[in-house]
C-alpha cells in the first residue's frame, strides 16, 4: 500500500473473465476492471487518497456477483501505509468455478435421466401379423 492508493493481488481459479476490484470507505469509491485467464494472478493498483485513513474496504466482483470482500486496517509503517497484517490483501475467486461446475453437473445428470427414461418407455415394435390362412377346395 502507498499513501496514494492500494495494490490488490487477485488470482483466478475458475473460468476466465473480467473482474472488478473496488476500494471504498464511505467517502471513496474507486473501481478497476481487469481480465484474468484461468489460473492467472495479477496485481492491480487502485489510485485513491488513503493517507490518514484507518481502514478501507476492498471488494472483488465477477460480472454481477460479489466474490470476496475484506476490510483492511491501515497503519503507518516504514515506507508508507501497510495493512495491519503486513501483507498485500489477496482475494481468491473460487465461486465462479464452483457455480460453473454445479451447472455442468446438473446438465449431465438431466441428460442421463432423459436417456434412461426414453430407453425404458420406448415401445417395442409389434410382431408382423400372421400370414392369412388359405382354404383349398
Amino acid at each position: 500500500m502507498k499513501d496514494n492508493g492500494v495494490e490488490v493481488a487477485v488470482r483466478q481459479l475458475g473460468k476466465p473473465g473480467y473482474f472488478f476490484v473496488r476500494l471504498t470507505d464511505g467517502e471513496l469509491d474507486v473501481t478497476r476492471k481487469i481480465y484474468l485467464r484461468k489460473g492467472e494472478r495479477k496485481t492491480v493498483f487502485i489510485p485513491a487518497p488513503i493517507k490518514g485513513k484507518e481502514q478501507v474496504k476492498i471488494e472483488v466482483w465477477y460480472e454481477d456477483s460479489l466474490i470476496d470482500s475484506k476490510i483492511v486496517n491501515l497503519k503507518f509503517g516504514n515506507g508508507g501505509l501497510k495493512p495491519s497484517n503486513g501483507s498485500t490483501p489477496s482475494i481468491i475467486s473460487l465461486k465462479p468455478f464452483t457455480v460453473t461446475l454445479i451447472v455442468v453437473a446438473i446438465i449431465i445428470l438431466a441428460a442421463i435421466v432423459i436417456l434412461v427414461v426414453k430407453a425404458f418407455t420406448r415401445k417395442k415394435p409389434l410382431p408382423p401379423p400372421p400370414p392369412p390362412e388359405y382354404q383349398f377346395s
